[in-house]
């Protein structure tokens, strides 16, 4: 089992250092780290972004940018982990949660 498993809380003081670098272009960053569907060590991101953000081009180069970013602070694949995204909206979050805590 690769050594992020028990690193996860240096991962996300790392990573609240780049939430605090990115300002207002995300609400905030989630990870889990697990195995993937072919049981492949990996780490989950779940990155909440505004709900004024735009939707096309921009909001294309803000996610990349983001991307980049969580793969150059916390090198996942030098970990041992397969890193997987996904962006949300805010408001599609706080529903999500809200159902799930239902």
């Amino acid at each position: 089992m690769p050594p992020a498993f028990w690193q996860q809380d240096e991962m996300a003081k790392e990573l609240g250092v780049l939430k605090a670098s990115l300002g207002s272009e995300v609400v905030d960053i989630r990870f889990n780290i697990d195995r993937d569907w072919d049981g492949d060590p990996s780490v989950f991101f779940d990155i909440i972004l505004p709900d004024g953000s735009a939707v096309g081009d921009p909001t294309l180069r803000r996610t990349k940018h983001v991307e980049d970013d969580i793969e150059a602070r916390l090198r996942p694949l030098e970990r041992g982990l397969i890193p997987y995204f996904r962006f949300i909206m805010h408001a599609d979050d706080v529903r999500r949660r809200e159902k799930a805590a239902a």
